[in-house]
């Protein structure tokens, strides 16, 4: 949808020319792919922001998401108990929720763009982690790790899959064409998937049922809390922070973080204390308003 709705955009359709190929086509990708409970949440919640967008209001994702999840468990309530139901909303909301907020935090250590693709996979898993405890009692070490690698291939598997859908009636070599790239991108997907099962870690033991799901919810919740607070923690740990808040990461800061960080755990007692190293003089970050976050 997403590809669709910039390519109306180069093209200079209008809202209602938009609202013509974008409704047919969320339709057709239904009908392509087959109405799974992960499907039908997407499928929902691109219909919600289809409707705001004939009614000509901007569209927001946590309502779109919210008013396409009452509506179908009113039609279906039996989705409720589909894990691949609880887990697209749950990955969804975390995601929509979570992603902003938590690129903000990571840029204290990352460039802004690279804690912003880190933010995501991390939102999902926290999101989908106490509900994956459920069908398994155990906790992957490289959830997070395995979806930044694997993520690049997903919008060439799913836009080329698509594409050679449509193009091999007509020109079934095009079509191939597409679909071996595609599956390149597939083939990519599920070999990830592949080496981070094999890993150490892959699946750490974890206690199952509700009484695991709420553990790994609280122990998310700490985790977030402690990441939040990570400057206030450091200075009680008597860890040196390489930057002052607002200021930009830089490998002079980190640099003179460790150094000033291993002389203080090396200092032996009975020394004087050594006069701290100066600080590198720390380069701000130009400030950026929070609405451009997802």
């Amino acid at each position: 949808m997403a590809t669709l709705s910039g390519l109306c955009a180069l093209l200079g359709l209008g809202r209602w020319a938009r609202l013509a190929v974008l409704a047919p086509a969320t339709a057709g990708f239904v009908l392509l792919v087959r109405p799974d409970p992960s499907v039908v949440r997407s499928a929902g919640m691109c219909a919600v922001v289809l409707l705001g967008t004939a009614l000509g209001r901007s569209a927001r994702a946590v309502p779109a998401l919210a008013a396409s999840v009452v509506v179908l468990l009113v039609a279906d309530p039996w989705l409720a108990r589909a894990f691949g139901f609880v887990l697209s909303v749950a990955a969804t909301a975390g995601i929509v929720l979570l992603a902003g907020p938590l690129a903000r935090r990571l840029s204290a250590w990352l460039p802004r763009h690279l804690a912003l693709v880190l933010a995501v996979p991390v939102a999902a898993q926290a999101a989908c982690g106490p509900v994956l405890v459920l069908l398994a009692p155990a906790v992957s070490l490289w959830s997070v790790p395995a979806n930044l690698v694997a993520d690049p291939a997903l919008a060439p598997a799913t836009v080329l899959g698509v594409l050679a859908t449509l193009l091999a009636p007509v020109w079934p070599g095009g079509a191939h064409m597409l679909a071996w790239v595609a599956g390149c991108a597939t083939w990519w997907i599920a070999r990830v998937a592949i080496v981070a099962a094999g890993l150490p870690g892959a699946s750490v033991p974890w206690t199952g049922g509700p009484v695991g799901a709420v553990l790994l919810a609280v122990a998310t919740a700490a985790a977030g809390a402690a990441l939040w607070n990570w400057r206030r923690l450091a200075d009680a740990a008597g860890v040196r922070v390489p930057w002052a808040p607002g200021a930009r990461p830089s490998l002079a800061g980190w640099s003179w973080a460790v150094r000033g960080t291993l002389r203080a755990c090396l200092q032996r007692p009975d020394r004087p204390a050594a006069p701290p190293e100066p600080a590198p003089p720390a380069r701000a970050s130009p400030r950026r308003s929070s609405s451009s976050l997802p």
